[in-house]
């Protein structure tokens, strides 16, 4: 056999051995199995096929669009539109009316009891008295009437009970609390005290601390009661943007976590950075915007 002939053989057995090879039912299923993950799984591309079609594309598939509620005021009276259409959901019927946080919205009603709508506007924990009522975070939310601390789950059934004269929201695992003689102090979601309340004053943690006073001067405590800066300042807020706003004799400046006074004490009132990385200051009888280098902005007002 001539080469030309041997090479002409084995091209015909493999263009037959090839077709039978590609025909087989056990090669289907295997490529079913391996289809690109940019269309879906082998399975939903199987079923799609099944049916006629095309497996669907991301915009083909249609995801329902809860409606974001927001609050509006009409006639003295809250209630609450669709965010996106304008559309009154729930008419106005409340004396306040909070945003939405973890599913839920803080309403006072015109007796001045409590309650707490679903995403839907609809009441999901009923009506019921009380001194202050707070919004849901980390899945609970607190309520008290001076004497009593409660805190509620998102049906608004009672899983824990303090005598305190406050308690606040919990953040980082921990929630704040004032006893009546005025010593405050943290919980944990078991109501065992994380941090012992013994302390003048302590804010909520922001970035992990606490402006906490003790003995007529402010420090910053971790969440497991260690100090991060000493207690040195004569007055304190909560970081925002790595910086807080303190004030030591008589002049407020912003420090870094380090104690590092970022922004050196130069100023009548500072208050904390907002959402824009920027802070109010009274800078002699000026308030200012500063940015977080301690430059000013703008002026946008005279202190009389």
């Amino acid at each position: 056999m001539n080469k030309k002939s041997f090479i002409s053989m084995v091209l015909m057995i493999l263009v037959v051995f090839g077709g039978y090879y590609l025909s087989k039912p056990w090669l289907e299923s295997r490529t079913a199995q391996t289809r690109s993950p940019f269309t879906g799984t082998g399975q939903e591309a199987d079923q799609a096929d099944k049916a006629g079609g095309q497996p669907q594309s991301v915009e083909q598939i249609k995801i329902p669009v809860q409606p974001i509620l927001v609050p509006f005021q009409e006639n003295g009276l809250w209630g609450y539109k669709d965010g996106n259409s304008g559309e009154i959901k729930v008419a106005p019927q409340f004396k306040s009316a909070d945003n939405y946080r973890e599913g839920r919205a803080l309403v006072q009603m015109p007796d001045g009891r409590f309650a707490y709508l679903d995403e839907a506007g609809q009441i999901a924990v009923e009506p019921f008295s009380a001194a202050y009522a707070l919004a849901f975070s980390e899945g609970l939310a607190a309520r008290g009437d001076r004497t009593v601390g409660q805190y509620i789950d998102a049906g608004g059934q009672v899983v824990m009970t303090l005598d305190c004269k406050v308690n606040h929201s919990f953040k980082y695992g921990l929630a704040r609390v004032a006893l009546a003689d005025d010593q405050w102090g943290f919980i944990d979601k078991a109501g065992r005290w994380a941090i012992y309340p013994s302390f003048q004053y302590v804010s909520e943690f922001s970035e992990g601390l606490t402006a906490a006073r003790i003995n007529g001067k402010f420090g910053y405590m971790f969440t497991n009661g260690n100090w991060a800066i000493e207690p040195q300042y004569d007055s304190a807020s909560i970081f925002s943007y790595g910086l807080a706003a303190v004030a030591k004799d008589d002049k407020w400046g912003y420090i870094e976590k380090t104690g590092y006074f970022a922004i050196p004490p130069q100023f009548e009132v500072a208050r904390d950075f907002n959402y824009y990385g920027l802070a109010e200051v009274l800078a002699g009888k000026d308030w200012c915007h500063i940015d977080r280098s301690g430059n000013i902005i703008d002026r946008f007002g005279t202190q009389d």
